[in-house]
């Protein structure tokens, strides 16, 4: 049996890996600003501690922690971007540290989901870690802090933008989101910006500010804008299907396959 403190453990995510870890046997502590446990005292006699609170909080509950963690324990977190608290970890810690992060969101059955697992300074009890994540039926993704906010720069706050972008311009349209002319393509991403919008008002724009690379990305995402509604004015309809033709090619069975797997939801949805 390990024994594991979760700081922030009455979230959503934070208490749906307590209950996992339970299940299989483990010890756990949970502290958050509805306990009685203070963080310090959570952590003092785990062999793991995981830091599971909101981005903008991460590092000064790091600090604050991290002179009460045991020299051979791990100390980790589940933060949405890994750059800057495997950063604070290493730097106000002596223990074994290694950076997670769940790849799903809050009301999602953990089993067959994955986690990112970033070891920045590691001994003995790194596989015991790994193992015990993939007891509670994660799949575990080895990846570096730097590489893992590139692509979630991509995958969360492209993503991300867009939506917002979108439910914001049909706001300042006064867009009636019921009308009886939508169509199913319609439907599905305005099902896409409604499952953001269930999620904590926090949640993705401190995702946004927080990844280094989410600037450059926002820059990048514009210019293609620009590029398709310049062939749009001018238009250069021949433009247009050169572009799609070119991302069908990218997507290549990923286009076929999108369109079963959309197909089968908005069965779902009638």
């Amino acid at each position: 049996m390990t024994k594991i403190a979760i700081i922030g453990g009455k979230g959503k995510i934070g208490s749906a890996f307590a209950q996992a870890f339970k299940e299989k046997g483990h010890e756990v502590i949970v502290s958050s600003r509805s306990t009685e446990i203070k963080p310090t005292e959570a952590v003092r006699d785990a062999d793991i501690v995981i830091v599971s609170v909101p981005i903008e909080v991460t590092e000064a509950v790091i600090k604050e922690i991290s002179s009460h963690v045991k020299k051979d324990a791990i100390l980790s977190d589940f933060t949405s971007v890994k750059i800057m608290p495997c950063k604070a970890m290493k730097k106000y810690s002596k223990s074994e540290v290694i950076g997670c992060h769940p790849l799903f969101g809050p009301g999602v059955e953990i089993k067959g989901q994955k986690i990112v697992f970033c070891s920045i300074r590691t001994k003995k009890r790194a596989e015991e870690y790994k193992h015990i994540l993939e007891s509670i039926g994660l799949e575990v993704i080895l990846m570096n802090p730097k590489e893992h906010d590139k692509q979630m720069a991509l995958i969360q706050c492209l993503n991300h933008i867009d939506s917002i972008a979108f439910g914001n311009y049909l706001l300042s349209s006064n867009f009636d989101l019921n009308s009886k002319l939508i169509t199913p393509a319609f439907l599905l991403k305005r099902s896409v910006v409604g499952r953001m919008l269930s999620q904590e008002t926090s949640l993705y724009p401190s995702i946004l500010v927080h990844n280094p690379y989410s600037k450059k990305i926002i820059k990048e995402y514009s210019n293609s804008i620009k590029n398709i509604s310049k062939l749009i004015k001018n238009k250069d309809q021949k433009g247009l299907e050169s572009e799609i033709k070119k991302l069908q090619d990218y997507f290549g069975s990923l286009a076929q396959e999108s369109r079963e797997i959309t197909n089968k939801l908005l069965s779902l949805m009638k």
